[in-house]
């Protein structure tokens, strides 16, 4: 799993991308026919396809945006994806707007907008793309072809006639960004339990819970009786051990899919706890008892 945008502008991606304090446009693009992964939003992520067929999945939530389609995905959620392209010559391509709330909010205050109904709390809304908002995809793609884009002053002008695009194409969408920066106190146990794997920091956590980091440290300590970061620290590793006794996954894959960023740090941690390796685990798993 990736944090985004900031992992995607490293390696292995190293993806093509403009900057601005407020905003990080990039361009995706893979050669390959399909590819697919997960994904943690840290900021707002506006995604629109050029080419092929992106399939989100985000908590119970589908949405198919295919070729001159778009979306709109909530921050500080984790997301599944796939990236189909259809045709090796014209394969998979996209360009991804992630936006901080202080630069949403600022349009809305320009604009005007008033929220008149409340929406659904989706992660996700697709947006129609007409031929303005196509033109607009055109008229950014050069400036990716720049060895170094410095014009901080343009580029926000050309994500403010993005979103003024999108409030006259899309009038349901601005409810719905009025919402963003607003988040609704949340059951913590779910939260945990749906993102402990996940590359998140106590800070994340409590956002998604609707809670100040104190909050959320002070309700987490009433339902679990641990501080949040032990806590977490014991589930990845009580999830890592069941893998090992339950499937035929490799160490490396166990440690990519119980959260561990870095395989010497798993396997420090997995006999600090257990009292024996993660490889010795999985040898023994017969045998043993851990």
């Amino acid at each position: 799993m990736i944090r985004v945008p900031s992992q995607l502008l490293e390696k292995p991606y190293n993806q093509r991308s403009i900057r601005l304090n407020e905003c990080t446009v990039v361009e995706s693009c893979t050669h390959e026919v399909a590819s697919e992964g997960s994904m943690f939003l840290a900021e707002h992520m506006f995604i629109f396809v050029l080419e092929g067929r992106f399939i989100l999945q985000a908590s119970n939530q589908q949405i198919l945006i295919d070729r001159n389609e778009g979306a709109i995905i909530k921050k500080m959620h984790v997301v599944e994806y796939q990236k189909i392209g259809y045709l090796r010559e014209k394969p998979y391509e996209s360009i991804m707007f992630f936006l901080q709330d202080n630069y949403l909010k600022d349009f809305i205050r320009i604009s005007g907008i008033k929220q008149k109904q409340k929406i659904e709390h989706e992660v996700a809304i697709k947006i129609s793309v007409d031929d303005k908002l196509l033109g607009f995809i055109e008229s950014i793609k050069p400036y990716f072809n720049e060895s170094s884009f410095d014009q901080p002053g343009l580029l926000k002008l050309k994500i403010m006639e993005l979103l003024y695009n999108l409030s006259v194409s899309n009038t349901a969408l601005f409810p719905h960004l009025l919402e963003l920066s607003t988040p609704v106190e949340q059951n913590i146990v779910e939260i945990m339990e749906n993102n402990f794997k996940s590359p998140l920091k106590l800070e994340d956590f409590a956002y998604l819970s609707g809670r100040s980091l104190s909050s959320f440290k002070r309700d987490f300590l009433k339902i679990y009786g641990i501080p949040p970061a032990r806590w977490i620290a014991k589930k990845k590793l009580d999830y890592a051990r069941n893998l090992l006794r339950s499937t035929d996954m490799a160490v490396g894959g166990v440690c990519n899919e119980a959260g561990f960023m870095s395989l010497a740090h798993f396997s420090r941690l997995f006999k600090q706890h257990f009292g024996i390796s993660p490889s010795q685990a999985k040898v023994d798993l017969h045998s043993q008892q851990i």
